[in-house]
């Protein structure tokens, strides 16, 4: 499946940004980013026409060297996701053009990044498939 996404958080970038819905802008928090803190290669975002930040929205995992920048679009492609027990699910995306169709795809060294954002996995959450993140976009 192919959405667009909208940049959020660059991998590379110490502090979280927060999304001003009201003048459409981004800016920096005191607060960690999670992503830097455990070496995440990529950037973070939501679906686009499925909400925003701070309202419901779903957001999106895309592990890629390629640089993008805050609000910027990206065609991607959905393979995955991690389910949270918080119901704060992940969708794990891969640029369009790219040839992976499912998670279990990625090469070994992303998927070991990507495990390594949620170490421990409690009950009731886990990496899943397409399969799984289809289900949760078509159920939003």
């Amino acid at each position: 499946m192919l959405v667009e996404m909208i940049v959020e958080q660059k991998g590379s970038e110490e502090y979280r940004n927060k999304y001003d819905q009201y003048t459409n802008s981004f800016y920096k928090t005191n607060k960690k980013n999670l992503g830097y803190q455990r070496g995440f290669i990529g950037v973070y975002g939501w679906i686009d026409n499925l909400g925003s930040p701070p309202d419901r929205h779903l957001d999106v995992l895309l592990p890629t060297k390629n640089e993008y920048s805050l609000g910027q679009r990206v065609n991607v492609k959905v393979i995955g996701c991690f389910l949270r027990k918080d119901h704060d699910n992940k969708i794990v995306a891969i640029e369009s053009y790219r040839t992976e169709n499912d998670i279990q795809e990625l090469p070994i060294e992303e998927m070991e990044m990507l495990r390594k954002l949620y170490p421990r996995i409690e009950k009731e959450e886990g990496w899943f498939g397409k399969e799984m993140a289809l289900t949760i976009i078509n159920n939003f």
